[in-house]
């Protein structure tokens, strides 16, 4: 009986002395992040469904499964940023780098844009750094090994830098040209 009332008394006094109000935290700025990229990936989702675009090609291994599976015309969809835009007559290529999960592979797509799609698109291509979900009809694919790769060390006893070039034989460069067809980025998501 004793041992039932030690027990007792302090449960008792642990329940009697919490907050029977809730908090309401206010959402951070980290929480408004996580809103917009979570709001971001679901229109990415729905533009690639609304283009009939296939995405998950990125996991793909070998350079033959790719050449296989992009040799029909393929309307892709994927995730990334703008690195380049040139014109060549009257229509403007423009290079996305693409994020994808292909270990080792680095992804660059060049899209063909007509002058009056551009010109609909300027603003939202020259963002730098904006990440875009895009969808194109691949129109050509080449791969190239090996790749000339950057790297460099950091000598902490001197505080220098030594950055050279090398020739990695493991790293696949993709390179993907295409028809450019839509777009999205953060901009474009509309949240409460």
């Amino acid at each position: 009986m004793k041992f039932f009332i030690v027990i007792l008394i302090p449960i008792l006094l642990l329940f009697a002395c919490t907050e029977k109000t809730k908090k309401y935290i206010p959402l951070t700025e980290v929480d408004s992040t996580a809103k917009i990229d979570s709001l971001f990936k679901i229109e990415g989702r729905n533009l690639f469904k609304r283009e009939h675009a296939i995405r998950n090609w990125d996991t793909l291994k070998y350079t033959f499964q790719m050449q296989d599976f992009f040799k029909d015309s393929t309307i892709i969809g994927m995730k990334g940023y703008v690195i380049d835009i040139s014109k060549r007559k009257e229509k403007y290529i423009v290079s996305f780098r693409a994020l994808t999960r292909t270990l080792h592979t680095t992804t660059v797509v060049d899209l063909l844009v007509d002058s009056s799609v551009f010109s609909e698109y300027k603003n939202t291509f020259l963002n730098y750094g904006d990440i875009f979900y895009i969808v194109f009809k691949v129109t050509k694919l080449n791969v190239y090994t090996p790749q000339l790769v950057a790297d460099a060390e950091i000598n902490e006893d001197e505080e220098t830098t030594d950055a050279y070039m090398s020739l990695s034989f493991s790293d696949k460069l993709l390179k993907v040209q295409g028809l450019f067809i839509n777009c999205v980025t953060k901009k474009d998501v509309h949240y409460e």
